[in-house]
């Protein structure tokens, strides 16, 4: 879905656009998603949420025990799987909302553009992907989670940019 809007008043306008999808579902198998644990000899990363691993009560380690964990316990191995099975703990809702882009602009008068021999001078502030509403987890981006399974989420963190500028006519 996609909703966009603009609206003027005397020299200013802003503009909106919004997309989402309302009813998706996602099975994560990326190597953002395992973190450290991936399969084969692709690499593999520890982002933010992969410290909450099974760890069980008596044995000693960095992080302490952790048996109430969302993840399994990590297996570093190009021979298996082991615990990155399908199941429906991990399925993710994958629907998601977001403001891919807002701006807000003035146009100088027409008075003072010609004095500087110009027909028109706009200047402008303009946001991408500054608000996304998901379920998902943030590990993984809503928009991008459907690509190849190597890369699914491989744009973690999804980047969010503001710009400005001018729109010069002669």
């Amino acid at each position: 879905m996609g909703f966009s809007g603009t609206v003027s008043w005397k020299n200013f306008d802003f503009n909106m656009f919004w997309q989402g999808i309302m009813k998706r579902s996602h099975m994560p198998g990326s190597n953002i998603w395992w973190g450290v644990a991936t399969r084969g000899n692709n690499g593999g990363a520890f982002y933010d949420g992969h410290d909450d691993y099974w760890r069980p009560a008596n044995e000693t380690n960095l992080f302490g025990p952790n048996t109430d964990a969302y993840y399994a316990k990590p297996y570093v191995s190009a021979e298996t799987n082991k615990n990155q099975q399908v199941q429906t703990r991990y399925l993710q809702n994958a629907s998601y909302f977001r403001l891919k882009n807002i701006q807000l602009g003035y146009t100088i008068p027409r008075s003072v553009s010609e004095r500087l021999k110009l027909q028109s001078l706009r200047v402008y502030v303009s946001g991408e992907n500054l608000v996304t509403f998901s379920k998902m987890t943030k590990l993984l981006d809503p928009e991008t989670s459907f690509t190849y399974e190597w890369m699914q989420g491989a744009i973690y963190p999804l980047s969010k940019s503001v710009s400005a500028g001018l729109n010069l006519t002669f």
